[in-house]
């Protein structure tokens, strides 16, 4: 019976030392297995993290590569702003060349003669007899005519001679324009009919 009893001491011990054991190992292994479960969800999240490093330097450099546009659109909004005053100081340099020359031009047509249109006149010519005109001055080739039908003073534009002015008279009928002229050859070539316009 005295030695029963230590074997089952043994043998108890064994037990509990093997029991021991198992529970050692099975903690162990679940140990090892939640281990690499967090192993393996570390790597996940140092995966995401290196995804969002990388999406992070993409925004980055999209931020850059926008902000370069937005400088560029800036200068470029810039440029059009300076081109729009530019034209619009041109512009007020044009109305201003416009306005003085539509000024310019109504005083032109204030003081500019009009042609009234007389009919058709036979012109004859005379030349210097060493006497004043009607009108009390020195007949001149190119300027002066006698008419007994036109005032005094009278511009006539006569087809084909030019502006002469009515500074004497004669014996000839009112349909009759007479030319002073230098010779009696320039007499005899002006000789004919002729349209003629007053001008006032």
């Amino acid at each position: 019976m005295k030695r029963v009893l230590p074997m089952i001491l043994i043998v108890i011990s064994l037990a509990v030392a093997v029991t021991g054991l198992v529970c050692v190992l099975k903690v162990d292994k679940a140990y090892k297995s939640e281990v690499a479960d967090l192993e393996t969800e570390n790597e996940l999240l140092r995966g995401d993290i290196e995804y969002l490093r990388a999406s992070l330097g993409d925004a980055y450099s999209e931020n850059i590569r926008l902000g370069n546009r937005l400088d560029d659109t800036v200068t470029e909004l810039q440029y059009m702003a300076d081109t729009v005053d530019s034209y619009a100081v041109e512009l007020e340099g044009v109305n201003s060349e416009i306005y003085n020359l539509l000024t310019a031009q109504a005083e032109l047509l204030e003081c500019s003669p009009t042609y009234s249109y007389q009919g058709v006149y036979t012109l004859t010519g005379y030349t210097a007899t060493g006497n004043k005109t009607a009108s009390g001055t020195v007949p001149s080739a190119g300027r002066t005519v006698a008419s007994n039908y036109f005032a005094m003073g009278t511009k006539l534009y006569i087809e084909g001679v030019g502006v002469r002015t009515v500074e004497d008279t004669g014996g000839m009928t009112d349909n009759v324009i007479d030319v002073f002229m230098n010779s009696e050859s320039e007499c005899y070539a002006i000789t004919g009919s002729r349209k003629v316009w007053a001008i006032r």
